[in-house]
């Protein structure tokens, strides 16, 4: 039913046509519903913050325990734990590249290529 058929309706079952306030409140109404939720969203940041930076600080302390220490004591904990076959992956990869475990061919410029010339829109290397 569009606009028109309802506002007819409306007038048929009451005898007037519809108030204009009606349409305002439900924007009042959806512009108070989307603040509260902001509200909520801005209220729960600090605590998603501060549980993503200890997310963070315990795998980098994990990493570099993994890095450091010495090699009978590395290689009692891969035999020794009850860690899966990926997770012991990623420890030996850590291990022997002294890095987190992430492929280094991904961390290039954006926009460049491998001979280091410009690959953006309207640049003229293209």
């Amino acid at each position: 039913m569009n606009k028109r058929q309802a506002k007819k309706a409306y007038k048929k079952k009451y005898g007037h046509n519809p108030p204009k306030s009606e349409a305002k409140n439900l924007y009042e109404v959806a512009a108070k519903a989307v603040e509260g939720i902001a509200a909520g969203i801005r209220q729960i940041m600090p605590a998603i913050t501060a549980a993503v930076n200890a997310a963070v600080k315990a795998a980098t302390a994990a990493v570099e325990n993994i890095k450091t220490m010495p090699e009978e004591e590395f290689n009692r904990l891969l035999e020794s734990s009850d860690l899966d076959e990926s997770s012991k992956n990623l420890a030996r990869q850590i291990r022997s590249t002294g890095q987190y475990g992430l492929l280094t061919i991904n961390n290039k410029v954006p926009g460049e290529n491998s001979e280091g010339t410009n690959t953006e829109r309207g640049t003229t290397d293209n």
